[in-house]
């Protein structure tokens, strides 16, 4: 390491640059920080975009589902319907 004079030393108490690449380890520090934050906001939004798609997705199961107990609940009917009128035509 060489000796600073008063000039670099004070240069490099301010503001992280000097010539023992002190800077450079925090301005990479930095960045990389930087990227986390930005990564993190990113896993931030899919995670609720795959919240969104799936509450999506089970609200169209559970509309699909409605829809097919009606028709099964108005076949049932009918059907009961036919049995009445065959236990009814029977002779007692």
């Amino acid at each position: 390491m060489a000796i600073m004079d008063g000039t670099s030393a004070a240069r490099t108490a301010t503001d992280g640059t000097g010539t023992d690449g002190t800077g450079d380890l925090f301005s990479a520090i930095e960045r990389v920080e930087l990227a986390l934050a930005r990564l993190e906001e990113v896993v931030a939004r899919r995670e609720a975009e795959a919240e969104s798609a799936a509450a999506h997705s089970a609200q169209a199961e559970l509309s699909e589902l409605k829809s097919r107990h009606r028709k099964l609940r108005e076949r049932v009917s009918e059907e009961l319907q036919q049995l009445d009128l065959l236990l009814s035509s029977l002779p007692q």
